[in-house]
């Protein structure tokens, strides 16, 4: 009877970290569902909604931040993208009215 917290703090435990070490996979899987049948970019270690339409024209979602990166290109990783392929040499036109960005 003494031990049974220690056993459910061991077992809650176990779950955590198998949880977390799985994190990352759940969230490409969740990412690669959202996108559906839209070409992804899964070089380099890059995984992003974004297609070369031509090899100066890229065609991608909106870049996201908080919770929606969950879902979308994560506007960091975007960031990180366009800084080593095409350093100095890129312009991101936003074609929705869907979202704002502030100034």
């Amino acid at each position: 009877r003494l031990m049974r917290p220690v056993f459910r703090g061991v077992r809650l435990i176990r779950i955590l970290t198998r949880t977390l070490g799985k994190s990352a996979d759940y969230i490409r899987e969740l990412r690669h569902h959202v996108s559906g049948d839209r070409v992804r970019y899964t070089q380099s270690g890059y995984d992003l909604d974004l297609a070369y339409i031509t090899s100066q024209v890229i065609a991608m979602s909106s870049p996201c931040s908080g919770v929606q990166a969950l879902f979308g290109n994560p506007a960091t990783e975007l960031a990180h993208f366009f800084n080593t392929k095409h350093p100095n040499k890129y312009l991101i036109v936003n074609l929705t009215d869907k979202l704002d960005y502030p100034p």
